[in-house]
């Protein structure tokens, strides 16, 4: 076991079942917490859902780029291995929350 603070994690992000930590370091670690549940306990000035996949913190976002259908592509750092993308429902909420 590992103890790992808030200002540790870059992202939390689901994975074949499981969910993972990625640290700023980019260290990979299982948690036996839900997206759900994390999504409830974390301070939501500092971690947004980006989408079903991720909740980032504020700190790791590197880089906002236009996508198709008025959507946002979230580039992260460190890198997640798939495109994140916010839903056009979302755009919204989550421009709030980055200009914050």
């Amino acid at each position: 076991m590992k103890i790992v603070t808030a200002t540790d994690v870059a992202y939390f992000y689901a994975l074949g079942g499981g969910v993972f930590i990625r640290t700023m370091k980019n260290e990979n670690m299982l948690t036996d917490h839900t997206l759900e549940d994390l999504e409830q306990d974390l301070d939501p000035s500092v971690f947004f859902r980006l989408n079903r996949k991720i909740i980032a913190q504020v700190a790791a976002i590197r880089e906002l780029l236009p996508y198709s259908k008025s959507r946002i592509k979230v580039i992260l750092d460190p890198p997640y291995e798939e495109d994140t993308i916010i839903s056009y429902n979302q755009v919204k909420a989550f421009m709030h929350w980055v200009r914050r």
